[in-house]
């Protein structure tokens, strides 16, 4: 039985196919390579430079790490689902501390300046990953680091978990449906 990642069960909703595929490529690189940088900077890694125009994201998340931050506990984990719960792996981005709280959050990083409704269903899968894994998160959200440098924007998710989790558990239903 193959493991589906939470992006795959996603993916029939991402309707990435409206985009011009020399735009969604630019962007998927985009995405790849700022991610990278930023995981480097929670790890004390050493990153390949990035190109000028992407930057201000770096910076925008710097920003958000220093600010906001206490500590850093999982920099993209790879996580799986605990029997006998639906099968399911994944990588949240980070799970840290904020400061002020006394428990923990799931931050999932995005460059996009536009909302997408499926973060909401995505980040109520990584949380459950989390649970299932032993890490208490409590508070999840997405976090659109900006482009221009600025400070990013988190778009909050805790409030609808559980209806969250009932959709994501139901296209993952459906994937197993129409790939097993």
């Amino acid at each position: 039985m193959q493991i589906p990642s939470v992006t795959q069960v996603l993916s029939p909703w991402s309707k990435y196919d409206a985009i011009p595929p020399e735009v969604l490529q630019a962007a998927q690189e985009r995405g790849i390579r700022v991610h990278g940088a930023c995981f480097a900077i929670c790890l004390g890694l050493w990153s390949p430079p990035i190109p000028e125009e992407w930057q201000g994201y770096v910076k925008s998340f710097r920003w958000w790490l220093e600010n906001a931050v206490a500590e850093i506990i999982l920099v993209e984990p790879e996580l799986r689902s605990a029997p006998p719960n639906p099968q399911f792996e994944g990588h949240p981005d980070l799970v840290v501390r904020m400061v002020g709280e006394s428990y923990l959050s799931l931050a999932d990083l995005k460059t996009p300046v536009n909302h997408f409704k499926s973060w909401a269903v995505q980040c109520a899968a990584y949380k459950k990953l989390c649970l299932d894994n032993g890490y208490e998160v409590r508070r999840i959200f997405s976090l659109r680091i900006a482009k221009d440098g600025s400070p990013p924007k988190a778009n909050d998710y805790t409030g609808s978990y559980e209806f969250d989790l009932g959709i994501f558990l139901n296209a993952l239903a459906c994937w197993r449906y129409f790939n097993e």
